[in-house]
């Protein structure tokens, strides 16, 4: 059943799918469905920070990479950052505390905010659909060369 239904037959606002698989499936998936929805959050919430902060670095002409790179040092490990990241745990404590004492932005933010992803998601489609190359498309040589191993992150 897919959440849409759900909805319609407990009608609850903001519901999490938490309740929805509590309420038809029971406690056990329920349990895994809020701790999988709660490390999804995470990990946007991270990967966003973790942006910004590169993002806020490169507009300081990479300070505090350099900072960092001299006075901590880097890590040799291919998973992980070449440095440690300063600024978005900051970020992210930044707002945990805002979201814990119960701020919720204006909804003239929200719009703005939601309009301007949509028309990032448009640029950057138009944007790869001008570079996009057809030959590579009918070849053999060149699309999916390595197969499942090339595109997967393992």
């Amino acid at each position: 059943m897919c959440y849409g239904e759900l909805r319609c037959r407990w009608m609850r606002m903001n519901a999490h799918p938490y309740e929805y698989v509590y309420l038809t499936v029971g406690e056990a998936p329920a349990f895994l469905v809020g701790w999988l929805h709660l490390c999804q959050k995470l990990a946007a919430v991270s990967a966003v920070a973790r942006a910004t902060s590169s993002n806020f670095d490169a507009i300081l002409n990479y300070r505090i990479f350099n900072m960092t790179r001299e006075h901590i040092g880097t890590i040799a490990l291919s998973s992980c950052a070449s440095y440690p990241d300063l600024v978005a745990p900051f970020l992210l404590l930044m707002a945990c505390t805002l979201i814990s004492v119960g701020y919720r932005p204006p909804r003239l933010a929200r719009s703005v905010s939601n309009s301007l992803i949509v028309l990032l998601l448009l640029f950057t489609t138009v944007v790869g659909l001008f570079h996009l190359n057809f030959s590579y498309w009918g070849d053999k040589d060149h699309f999916f060369q390595n197969g499942a191993a090339g595109v997967s992150l393992l």
